[in-house]
């Protein structure tokens, strides 16, 4: 198990150096990680098969195996995985090298800090693929009522529909009016008469249609959205109207 299944990193440490590798332990200890060690190239490899290690730190001066000879191979089959390889060799070629290789350099001496900071990279690495890979939840709005009160005006723009008869302009007008005239006069909310005059008023607006405002100003959906209010329902095209233009018009 990784990073993601048990929320800390698992932390392979090879170096021949006893007090080196207790060192870069406590410090992964303390990290709140998990430290595995061996002495050798071919120790380490040999723990492979039992563990999935996030992060490796090698000494590049191991007997037998060279650390970097290592690093490149465990980085070339887990490229997942942060190699970091700790040196004192000056030379440019060895840093040429791992750079290719994808692996971090520590050099001899490092500070703690250092050792740290590659773990925290490490952290914020494994938290980033995660989200990556995590699978998408739904918008609670999607599916939801549609917005209409940013864009409503925007449909005769994108529909323009070629000029409607004036019939069907009196009788959207019409079945709007008695629609919501039904809404506010009849002792209960009237359903049907609310999907009547929001279809309407749609419908108008895809079309193009200018509807007469009411005698207060009006237009049908300012109407429609004062009447909603009234009645405790969200307004569907509109800021709410003042109290006084909720009244007949």
């Amino acid at each position: 198990m990784g990073y993601r299944d048990q929320g800390y990193l698992t932390v392979l440490v090879i170096d021949d150096d006893p007090q080196i590798r207790e060192l870069v332990s406590r410090v992964v200890l303390a990290a709140g990680h998990e430290a595995v060690i061996a002495g050798s190239a071919e120790a380490g490899l040999e723990l492979l098969p039992y563990h999935v290690f996030d992060v490796a730190i090698l000494d590049h001066r191991l007997p037998g195996m060279e650390g970097l000879v290592l690093g490149e191979y465990l980085h070339r089959n887990n490229p997942q995985m942060e190699v970091a390889l700790m040196t004192g060799d000056p030379d440019p070629r060895l840093h040429r090298v791992a750079a290719e290789a994808g692996l971090v350099l520590l050099e001899k001496p490092f500070d703690l800090e250092d050792l740290e900071a590659l773990l925290a990279r490490a952290v914020k690495r494994e938290l980033q693929r995660a989200e990556a890979q995590a699978p998408r939840v739904a918008d609670p709005n999607a599916g939801g009522p549609i917005e209409l009160t940013k864009h409503f005006h925007a449909l005769a723009e994108a529909f323009a529909a070629p000029s409607v008869p004036a019939r069907l302009e009196e009788l959207l007008h019409r079945r709007i009016r008695e629609a919501l005239e039904q809404i506010r006069y009849r002792d209960h909310f009237d359903e049907r008469a609310r999907t009547i005059a929001y279809a309407g008023i749609i419908a108008a607006e895809v079309l193009g249609v200018h509807l007469p405002k009411t005698r207060q100003g009006l237009t049908m959906a300012q109407w429609y959205d004062a009447l909603m209010v009234e009645f405790g329902r969200p307004p569907a095209f509109s800021e709410p109207a003042a109290e006084d233009d909720r009244r007949r018009p």
